[in-house]
């Protein structure tokens, strides 16, 4: 035995077998050119539904396992929630669920709305008279979400 533990006849048929030819880079440059044109958006199931169409039968586990060989998986877009913050002051309940008025301008309500329009959120907020549900008056704030790709 040598220095490092390996047999002579080991060492040197290694040396001498030809490198290993990947059976799978021909689908693996298929599934990064798939991949690709998703946007890196696609993950393993409808990857394998793409190399369907394109002629290949691969299963599904190993598409999964050629993709963790390439380091790729799908770009999972997660939607923002609402996330309700901190209360800093709960006022009394002065209406007490009585939402209707003997006259006008005596009980005013309002609230503030979020509506996304594009690529802009526009706020909204209303005051309205509940002697005949009429708007008294309105304020809308308009912010501009700037969006930048990268080319």
């Amino acid at each position: 035995m040598s220095v490092s533990n390996m047999k002579r006849s080991t060492y040197y048929y290694n040396v001498k077998k030809p490198a290993a030819l990947d059976k799978y880079a021909e689908v693996k440059a298929s599934i990064l050119e798939i991949y690709e044109k998703s946007n890196k958006t696609y993950g393993y199931p409808r990857i394998t539904k793409v190399l369907e169409k394109l002629g290949y039968t691969y299963d599904k586990k190993t598409v999964a396992k050629l993709m963790n060989e390439l380091n790729i998986s799908s770009l999972i877009r997660v939607k923002k929630r609402y996330k309700q913050g901190r209360v800093s002051h709960i006022c009394s309940n002065k209406l007490n669920r009585a939402f209707t008025s003997e006259r006008p301008c005596l009980k005013w309500v309002t609230d503030v709305a979020e509506i996304k329009i594009n690529n802009e959120k526009v706020y909204l907020s209303a005051i309205m008279d509940l002697y005949n549900r009429e708007i008294t008056a309105y304020s809308m704030k308009i912010d501009i979400i700037i969006l930048l790709k990268h080319a």
